[in-house]
């Protein structure tokens, strides 16, 4: 008999004899030693687990809902160019870009939803998200009480054992990236509707008729939902197929289902040509290029970053909110000693999968789901973010579903003090729950954040830029060049990669500075590495304008008109720059093909050049 495999019955005895009120509350109808179907308790039990998880999540990210914007809130969520009327919504269902409304797009539909009801507050997109997490919860303590009633485990053991892995699941700190986070909403869509899926698919095995096809309906539409959150979907096929191979082999699996075998393989299709097409068609891969330089650096690098996923997962390596390559510095090659530890650890992990596989062990399936899950965001193809706390929001499930089915079997077979490691997992949620809320606090506004990320990362260049930007920002402009000063310091030592975000943040930073110089040195590493992006040429025509070179300016202005067609700013630039030059009819053509109505600065522009060339326009004063 596999270590998955006790004896319910007993079980139950054991525990009606400890208190058959818990039974009784729990058992709906006698589970036997069969495969249980669906979840044998009364509906008050499940609604008793989401009344708890509902509390615990609540309490945890109680002082978390009058946070300010940070990061990626301040494009996607405080313009609401993708919501807040039908209009605006219309432009998620009509692809245009990777970087239109269209990605992406159920985080809008929330968000929308969300606006409606509140008016527009931003608290309430902060109170949305705790929502969603508390859905997605529930969802993980529904799949988790399946799979271990199918692994042999009784109603009382399922139950307590599956609310265990959701509590401390939705209660880890790593969750803060995600859920404090408003732009985080994203990964906890997509956790929910893997979850719900993986549910509903498990769920409809067990059904026959109408049944079957309403829950593998409902699987099918959730992974579709899944699949618009966020691509981290691919994962839901290949772990449900892993799930239909524990206990047989795929040539008997075919033959028992062959219309779900025929299913399974089509989405994994899909899901592998996903993957391709957004890791290597779309411009957030190859095009930003190797992290490190090349793919030696870039892959050894991954291997360290799935050492730090790991050590986050299981608490022992500290948050820092971002990693970006002076939080995690890039491995030069596979000999470095940090690469030879990341592969030694990770590599025996990934080996208990094939290991305990033939088992049945549940910690398997949970590794796999790790692996598996975090595989779209593991830099398999380069991306533009080099890891991110976020990326475990999914993955994470696997790790502790297998945390708690390997500490039930010790607890099931050791003696009497391994008995009371099931507990452990029990013990360990108020601890989280309180670290957690710590780390909410954190997240409460750009200044917090950064602050704390430079505590932990002092070389990271992005949260140096960010700090000293919003100080900037708030007036503060003496601490904001103190913070962004060692920015110059870092510039001879940046990354071979010479990524788009870093040039930003240290253009952003020498130009608060009042650095010319270095603003020059980041404008032309731009325009050469990122040669279809304005923003280099912005940059020279901004300087070329303190220098009242008239003639630099109209060249980069022109090409910045070229890249930004919908631009007011560069066409304005060009204009002056013509009209310097004495070149008024020009310039009055630029201006004159924009809608002089979106600023006073445009319209005085557009009366002043009709004035020098002896014209009274429409809307000018005579």
């Amino acid at each position: 008999m596999s270590g998955e495999q006790p004896d319910s019955t007993d079980r139950d005895r054991g525990a009606a004899a400890r208190g058959a009120w818990v039974v009784r509350f729990l058992r709906e109808r006698p589970s036997g030693g069969g495969a249980a179907v669906g979840l044998p308790w009364r509906w008050s039990a499940s609604a008793v687990a989401v009344m708890v998880l509902g509390v615990a999540i609540g309490a945890t990210w109680w002082g978390s809902w009058g946070g300010a914007p940070v990061f990626d809130d301040h494009y996607l969520v405080v313009p609401q160019r993708c919501f807040g009327d039908l209009e605006r919504l219309s432009r998620t269902v009509a692809f245009v870009s990777d970087h239109s409304c269209a990605y992406r797009p159920v985080r809008f539909w929330t968000y929308h939803v969300e606006h409606v009801v509140s008016g527009g507050a931003f608290a309430a997109h902060k109170v949305g998200n705790v929502f969603w997490h508390w859905l997605a919860a529930c969802a993980a303590f529904w799949l988790a009480a399946l799979v271990l009633l199918r692994t042999g485990r009784g109603a009382v053991a399922a139950w307590g054992l599956g609310l265990g892995v959701a509590l401390l699941w939705a209660l880890h700190p790593v969750q803060t990236d995600s859920v404090t986070y408003v732009s985080g909403r994203r990964d906890i869509l997509v956790g929910l509707f893997s979850l719900l899926s993986l549910s509903a698919l498990l769920r409809g095995e067990e059904s026959a008729g109408r049944a079957r096809a309403g829950w593998w309906a409902l699987g099918g539409a959730s992974f579709v939902l899944a699949a618009l959150s966020k691509e981290v979907a691919v994962a839901v096929p290949f772990l449900w197929l892993a799930w239909q191979l524990r206990t047989r082999s795929p040539g008997a699996f075919a033959a028992e289902h062959p219309v779900l075998a025929r299913v399974g393989m089509v989405g994994v299709v899909l899901a592998v040509l996903l993957v391709l097409w957004r890791g290597v068609f779309l411009d957030y891969s190859l095009l930003d290029g190797w992290w490190g330089g090349g793919p030696v650096s870039h892959y050894a690098t991954a291997v360290v970053l799935q050492l730090r996923a790991l050590g986050l997962g299981l608490g022992v390596v500290p948050l820092v909110g971002d990693y970006y390559p002076e939080t995690i510095p890039l491995a030069a090659g596979f000999g470095e000693g940090r690469v030879l530890l990341a592969l030694g650890v990770v590599g025996g992990v990934a080996a208990l999968v094939p290991a305990l596989w033939r088992s049945g062990h549940l910690l398997a399936w949970g590794l796999l789901f790790w692996f598996v899950a975090l595989a779209p965001s593991a830099q398999v193809f380069p991306h533009h973010e080099l890891f991110a706390e976020h990326y475990l929001y999914l993955p994470l499930f696997g790790l502790v579903l297998g945390g708690v089915a390997l500490l039930d079997g010790l607890g099931r077979r050791g003696g009497r003090v391994f008995r009371l490691l099931p507990w452990v997992p029990a013990l360990l949620v108020p601890v989280l729950a309180v670290q957690t809320a710590a780390r909410n606090a954190v997240w409460a506004d750009e200044f917090t954040l950064n602050r704390a990320i430079l505590a932990e990362a002092p070389a990271n260049l992005r949260a140096r830029y960010n700090l000293g930007n919003f100080l900037h920002l708030a007036g503060e402009h003496d601490e904001a060049v103190e913070v962004l000063r060692p920015s110059r310091d870092a510039w001879a030592g940046s990354h071979p990669r010479e990524d788009w975000v870093t040039l930003e943040a240290l253009a952003g930073s020498a130009w608060i500075v009042g650095d010319a110089e270095l603003v020059g040195q980041v404008a032309r590493a731009m325009r050469e590495r990122f040669p279809e992006r304005p923003r280099g040429h912005e940059l020279g025509a901004r300087l070329a304008m303190d220098a009242e070179d008239a003639v630099a300016v109209e060249r980069h202005a022109r090409a910045w008109v070229e890249r930004a067609p919908g631009s007011t700013e560069a066409p304005v630039t060009l204009a002056l720059a013509l009209a310097t030059q004495g070149r008024l009819e020009e310039a009055l053509v630029l201006v004159e093909g924009l809608d002089h109505r979106s600023s006073a600065e445009l319209t005085a522009l557009r009366c002043r050049l009709g004035g020098a060339l002896d014209r009274v326009l429409e809307g000018c004063p005579p």
